[in-house]
């Protein structure tokens, strides 16, 4: 079994015990097929953390830290768990940390999306053209807005459909 198929066979178990935002599994497998490209990302394979999760510090003892150069060839220590089935829970902890406060209010897709990307959860706003856009807050909500059409977007096609 691929490791996508096996993260979404996780997440599954882990909604049905936990009833963590049962109305989502779509938009949340979405969110994580857009971060490790369908499971086939370095930091997937190599990590088995499919939405670019980095370490934090209430983090430690679920997951290890994994030094790792993201798009932009920035290192950093990120999340790495034993296997995809250790995902979710880890995931779960992660959103409802202090800065996703609220998370747990949103009970369908599109707030759940909104809500996270709109916290920071979508990739660091980019340098375009040598200009830094880390302290635009129109630019930054505008990456934001589109980090959750597109999760949203991918959440409603047929690739999620049929894992569902």
């Amino acid at each position: 079994m691929h490791n996508f198929e096996r993260v979404t066979a996780a997440l599954k178990n882990h909604q049905a015990k936990y009833n963590d935002f049962p109305l989502c599994t779509a938009v949340i497998l979405a969110q994580w097929a857009k971060e490790s490209n369908w499971g086939k990302s370095k930091l997937a394979v190599l990590a088995n953390n499919f939405a670019g999760l980095k370490m934090r510090p209430e983090l430690r003892g679920l997951a290890k830290p994994f030094t790792y150069s993201d798009w932009q060839n920035k290192t950093d220590p990120y999340c790495a768990v034993d296997s995809p089935e250790d995902f979710p829970g880890l995931y779960f902890v992660f959103i409802r940390r202090q800065v996703y406060f609220g998370i747990d209010s949103c009970q369908d897709p599109e707030s759940f999306i909104n809500h996270l990307a709109n916290k920071g959860f979508c990739a660091s706003t980019p340098e375009i053209k040598g200009q830094d856009y880390s302290d635009n807050d129109s630019y930054r909500a505008a990456v934001a807005q589109a980090y959750a059409n597109s999760v949203l977007k991918l959440a409603n096609s047929e690739e999620i459909k049929k894992l569902i």
